[in-house]
């Protein structure tokens, strides 16, 4: 499990088990994380993302892969990335309960993206790894994981 978090994680309402397979830790690998990003740097990404769009007073999921794909253009042009390379599984519709007293429950659409990126606004790209993309953040979407792109991209077309 990722935790990201502006402030450190408080674990003592969790079940004793619950943390590293059993193991009780009462914080376990905490660590703070200064990312530094250079103009056109290019980076691996992970996203589970809920891409949506709002007709009225309703947010509705984006369905096809062509819609998902404009939407993550579109997520990174403002959140200071180009997306080079995407792909996406989309995982379904997820429901969750307990938005509060006869709420009805929340249903988000989930999609898993990963692909290459890079970098055109270092400081923007921060602010946007902070604060997630998308919605559905308060559910578990939008957490935009980088790396380092250790495997050179590949030519459509080639192996």
């Amino acid at each position: 499990m990722l935790v990201q978090s502006r402030q450190s994680p408080d674990w003592s309402q969790l079940p004793d088990d619950y943390l590293a397979g059993g193991l009780a830790t009462p914080n376990p690998a905490v660590r703070d994380w200064q990312p530094r990003f250079a103009a056109g740097q290019i980076l691996r990404f992970r996203l589970r993302a809920n891409p949506t769009f709002k007709r009225g007073r309703r947010r509705l999921a984006w369905l096809h892969e062509s819609e998902q794909q404009s939407w993550l253009q579109r997520q990174g042009d403002r959140g200071g990335f180009g997306v080079l390379q995407a792909w996406g599984v989309g995982e379904g519709f997820v429901t969750m309960n307990g938005r509060g007293f006869r709420k009805p429950p929340l249903t988000c659409y989930s999609v898993l993206l990963d692909g290459f990126l890079a970098v055109t606004d270092p400081a923007l790209l921060v602010q946007t790894v902070a604060a997630g993309l998308g919605s559905g953040k308060a559910f578990g979407f939008g957490l935009l994981s980088l790396a380092p792109a250790e495997v050179p991209l590949s030519t459509p077309g080639c192996a």
